[in-house]
């Protein structure tokens, strides 16, 4: 990756960014239609061998491939597994717990900037957090009851 021109490893970013937008038009509504217990997993779902395939892989138009398909997942886990976990929580306590989910994925986002810049280089360590982290909210929820809160008719 060091002789790849930045161009190329920007584009990594483009491409989950366009993953995240495309999912836009279609998850959140296959989420109100079908229930947003069932994207939420099927999402998850995909998420770990997307993972697994990218700490693989040394191929540039895989890691393209993947990022593009872990932009998708993103959009499935924020606007099915955020609205299901705030809808599952008492009324008084949703915006509580909406603010410490957000808040919480913040400072993941930090802290792996701050991890890269003065304590390690080395990726695998993150990745294997993510990947078990993935793997555990996978296997969790399979106990979490679908909300009909919001759902609409088919």
């Amino acid at each position: 990756m060091y002789c790849t021109p930045k161009e190329y490893i920007g584009f990594i970013g483009a491409m989950a960014f366009a993953g995240a937008a495309i999912a836009c038009f279609f998850l959140p509504i296959l989420g109100d239609k079908y229930g947003r217990w069932i994207i939420f997993e099927i999402t998850m779902g995909i998420q770990i061998p997307l993972y697994l395939m990218s700490l693989t892989t040394r191929s540039l138009w895989v890691i393209y491939f993947l990022c593009f398909y872990l932009g998708v997942t993103l959009i499935g886990r924020f606007t099915c597994g955020f609205v299901l976990l705030t809808e599952l929580v008492p009324e008084r306590y949703q915006t509580f717990v909406g603010t410490a989910l957000m808040c919480g994925d913040s400072a993941a986002t930090l802290y792996i900037t701050f991890y890269y810049r003065f304590i390690s280089r080395k990726s695998y360590p993150i990745f294997y957090l993510g990947l078990f982290l993935n793997v555990l909210t996978f296997v969790t929820t399979f106990w979490i009851p679908e909300s009909v809160k919001w759902l609409i008719g088919v």
